[in-house]
């Protein structure tokens, strides 16, 4: 069996955060442990669903769970990816205002 590289195990996470759905439960759990039922309104989607993208977020060590009789509260594991999507939204912004200044100088020279 292959050994997996540092840069195997960052594609990973990156790739578990590569849904959006997942990039919501992420900000939905950042503060709080959240009930799986309150993800399912507060997304509008199923708890199939749901629970298909935490379950492959808690094998990246994104997610913690825990359960309570019938009841599964989620919560974040990894602290530090807060950080990256707030740099994610950076790198956009940057991206969007670069666009915008090219098409304004490209309407000026037309």
């Amino acid at each position: 069996m292959k050994r997996k590289t540092q840069s195997d195990l960052q594609v990973e996470v990156f790739k578990a955060l590569g849904h959006p759905v997942r990039v919501e439960i992420l900000k939905a759990v950042a503060d709080k442990e959240v009930p799986m039922q309150d993800l399912c309104r507060r997304l509008s989607i199923a708890q199939s669903n749901v629970s298909r993208h935490a379950s492959l977020m808690r094998r990246c060590g994104i997610l913690s769970e825990r359960r309570a009789g019938p009841h599964i509260f989620l919560s974040l594991a990894a602290r530090e990816l807060l950080g990256s999507l707030d740099h994610a939204a950076q790198v956009q912004r940057r991206r969007l205002s670069q666009n915008q200044t090219m098409m304004v100088i490209k309407s000026r020279e037309s």
